[in-house]
């Protein structure tokens, strides 16, 4: 990286612990004090500009906390001020301070203040990646945020003084890297910024765009199953916190990811691709799929309407009992992994049995992840050769936010009567779903009567959606047509088993 001179020895920094160096030979000028400092502080966060004397006196002393003797103390701390940059006048940039009713007014060339030269590379950055050139924003941003020695007048904060402008600032932060991220990913270069992408989601967890940013930096690294852990771990966080759901480009972006969508490749610019469509937010809003449409939750239910899962491990009746837990950990532990990965809550295990609630989400598709998180345990219990008894029900759920004090979450309400009704009913093997879970998914799964069931009882044909989130007539992911349909059934309320079966 070439590192230009005036970089070196930037006169005035704010973009970490406040600083003024020597410009000849870059050795930093000593301040007298917290107060001088922060009277620097505040005139350089609005350099050429007029500061009143009383915004100076409340950035010193906030909350009317300020002495009879503040006007002699922000006095002194000017006069020091004025003479540390008469003394240093050529090596200080030709900086003046000057009294400018109703205040002060710090008078400094832009290119020696830090913060300054940082919104100038950025504003280039940024325009580089709206004229298609992510090259070039790649390194202009990467230089602008190279600038940043720790949070923004760090030492100033860490004794006790909090301004908006320091939140400002560091938002401001915030928002180039995840410009920078996108320019990063629209050159192909995900694998330079993962760590770091991951380390700010980490920080930042309620930051949508970076969430977006990761989900699609890691399924481009071939990490399908981190890029869908990172969303559910968000929605938590969102609901938890703010008890929100994921907009709906964050959906958007995790049924493409369960899908495989080709739109999610992305392509370098230069190499066919335009730069517009392959960074993260690009992707999401200019490449999503055509989902059909998803039935929105009803007003006014939707708090406590909720999908439901139980998942039962087959029990061998002969088996050594040390070892019949061991299996039901390890079915248990793959139960809450999937379910998370498909932005489900799980809630409760108790012997061979596990739970997990889905909420109905913003699109309405929790019986959909539901379903499809189901599915997906059925088809790694059956590839480890144990069967599972499998139920879906959707209706009223009651989430008790306070754990019980075994450190469970209680969950009650019809959904999990039907639900622990239609376990009961499910062979070895099935996986059966009731009557409202069925229409909520109809638009992902296609359905058929079966002639050999009980009246009242349906048949899912196929799973549809579970590659491409579109019905088709035929077939499932890892099953096409004219194969053994793995059994999904649709249960009506107060459906029987035929006898025999």
């Amino acid at each position: 990286m070439i590192v230009n001179l005036w970089e070196v020895l930037m006169r005035f920094r704010v973009l970490g612990p406040l600083e003024v160096r020597d410009r000849d030979q870059g050795q930093i000028i000593p301040l007298a004090g917290t107060k001088q400092r922060a009277t620097l502080g505040v005139l350089l966060l609005r350099a050429n500009k007029v500061v009143a004397t009383s915004a100076l006196l409340d950035a010193l002393w906030p909350d009317d906390e300020a002495p009879v003797t503040a006007r002699k103390i922000l006095h002194n701390a000017i006069s020091g001020l004025r003479r540390v940059l008469t003394d240093h006048d050529r090596q200080a940039g030709q900086a003046t301070l000057v009294t400018r009713p109703p205040g002060y007014l710090l008078m400094a060339d832009q290119e020696d203040v830090d913060l300054y030269v940082f919104h100038r590379l950025v504003d280039e950055g940024r325009a580089d990646l709206s004229r298609g050139r992510p090259e070039g924003a790649v390194d202009t941003l990467r230089r602008a945020l190279d600038l940043w020695r720790g949070p923004v007048l760090s030492d100033l904060a860490e004794a006790g003084i909090s301004w908006p402008e320091l939140v400002a600032v560091q938002n401001t932060r915030l928002d180039v890297l995840e410009d920078y991220f996108d320019a990063a990913m629209a050159c192909g270069r995900q694998h330079e910024i993962l760590r770091e992408l991951e380390m700010m989601v980490e920080n930042e967890p309620l930051r949508e765009r970076a969430c977006t940013q990761l989900m699609l930096a890691l399924y481009r690294s071939g990490r399908h199953a981190d890029a869908l852990d990172v969303y559910a771990r968000m929605r938590t966080a969102l609901v938890n916190e703010l008890g929100l759901e994921p907009s709906q480009k964050l959906q958007l972006l995790q049924r493409a990811i369960l899908n495989h969508d080709p739109a999610l490749s992305g392509e370098p610019a230069g190499a066919g691709g335009s730069a517009a469509g392959t960074g993260a937010g690009a992707v999401a809003v200019a490449h999503a799929p055509a989902w059909p449409p998803l039935r929105q939750p009803e007003q006014g239910t939707a708090q406590n309407r909720r999908s439901v899962l139980l998942v039962r491990s087959a029990t061998n009746s002969g088996a050594v009992p040390g070892r019949v837990d061991r299996s039901w950990d390890e079915t248990s532990g793959l139960v809450r992994r999937t379910v998370r990965t498909f932005g489900g809550v799980p809630t409760v295990s108790f012997g061979s049995t596990s739970m997990a609630v889905f909420e109905m989400g913003l699109m309405g598709d929790g019986p959909y992840r539901a379903v499809r998180a189901g599915w997906e345990i059925r088809r790694q219990l059956d590839a480890g050769d144990q069967g599972a008894q499998i139920a879906v029900a959707t209706g009223t759920a009651l989430v008790h936010s306070a754990p019980e004090p075994n450190g469970c979450l209680v969950v009650r309400g019809s959904a999990v009567d039907t639900c622990q009704a239609l376990l009961a009913a499910a062979a070895s093997g099935e996986l059966l779903i009731c009557s409202e879970t069925r229409r909520e998914a109809e638009l992902q799964f296609t359905f058929s009567c079966d002639p050999d069931a009980t009246e009242g009882r349906l048949v899912a044909s196929a799973a549809a959606g579970l590659t491409a989130g579109r019905p088709v007539t035929g077939g499932t992911a890892g099953h096409p047509v004219g194969a053994a349909a793995p059994g999904v059934r649709a249960v009506l309320p107060g459906a029987r088993r035929d006898r025999g079966q």
